[in-house]
Parts: C-alpha cells; structure tokens; sequence
C-alpha cells in the first residue's frame, strides 16, 4: 500500500489516480457533445463546455476553495463550481448575465467559522530556518 500523496492545491490522492473515474487521465480530451444537464442551456454565446470546468476543478481546486471566474458569462464555471462544492467569484460586465447566473446557482449557504476548514499550514520560505530556543527554567 502506498503513502497518500494529496497535493497541497487538489483532494486527489495522486498515488490513487487510477481509481478517480470522474478525473479524465488521457493527455487529449476528445469531448462528443457538450453537456447540457444540471443547468447548462445552450443559452449565451460564449458558453464553453461545462466538462472543462469540471476537469479543472477537480484537478486544482478542493472542495470549499474559492474559484476566480474573470469572464463569468451565462454561469458555466459557477454552475459547475457549487455542482462540485466550490465557492465562487464571477466578475461580469453585463449585469443583466449577472442576474441570470444568479437565477441558475443557489446562493450559498453560510456556515459557522467552527465548520469552516482549518488554513492549512504553509511551507516556510526558501532560506528560512525555525530555531528554537530553550525555555527557562
């Protein structure tokens, strides 16, 4: 059995990749048909395929991150975003896609800071060493 290997910025264990179905492994993603289900008209020009998201979501993002949307557009990236447990940023110009996306996405719930997930701790800069000292006695 081998060590977990979680990288700091995904919930994928990498030393299990094999067994993440839902994570596509090929190196070309050949998608036959956009997916239309769970809130994905075909409704906005600039629609992208909601499986994209989903793909990169799951590979650098954890559960409860903050995804930044800068095009947010008619909601492919929030929709996919609240699907797979994420918290969201849009930024959009046009605020009547603003109130469509809105219409599409439950806002989100508010949760206790007791319920939120602890910061993980961050690796010491390059060149810093933690020295310690002895207490008194």
């Amino acid at each position: 059995m081998s060590r977990s290997q979680t990288p700091p910025y995904s919930d994928l264990d990498l030393s299990r990749w094999r067994e993440y179905d839902q994570v596509w492994t090929d190196s070309l993603w050949l998608i036959e048909a956009r997916d239309r289900t769970g809130g994905h008209p075909l409704d906005y020009h600039g629609n992208f395929v909601p499986q994209i998201a989903t793909q990169t979501f799951l590979r650098y993002t954890r559960e409860n991150d903050v995804v930044l949307d800068l095009f947010l557009g008619s909601g492919t990236a929030a929709i996919e975003a609240v699907r797979l447990n994420r918290r969201l940023i849009g930024v959009e110009l046009k605020p009547d896609l603003v109130e469509a996306v809105r219409a599409k996405v439950p806002p989100a719930p508010v949760t206790a800071p007791s319920a939120r997930r602890p910061p993980r701790p961050q690796p010491a800069p390059p060149g810093y060493h933690r020295t310690t000292r002895a207490r008194p006695a």
